[in-house]
């Protein structure tokens, strides 16, 4: 299980998630999180392009169904 904190922010500087992946993105602008992902150079979530993602960090694992 994969376990998120803040300190797990990664620079879009440092290193790119993969093409066409989704990701949870923070945008600068408007200091605000969303889920994205990057095509062609550019930052997208489903309401269209995100023009200031400065982080981004893996999504966590879904939940384990519970039988």
């Amino acid at each position: 299980m994969i376990q998120l904190t803040l300190s797990e922010w990664i620079s879009i500087d440092d290193r790119l998630p993969k093409v066409a992946e989704d990701v949870i993105v923070f945008s600068d602008d408007k200091f605000q999180i969303d889920i994205g992902f990057l095509m062609n150079g550019k930052w997208f979530s489903d309401r269209g392009e995100l023009p200031t993602v400065t982080h981004w960090m893996p999504l966590p694992n879904p939940p384990e169904e519970v039988v």
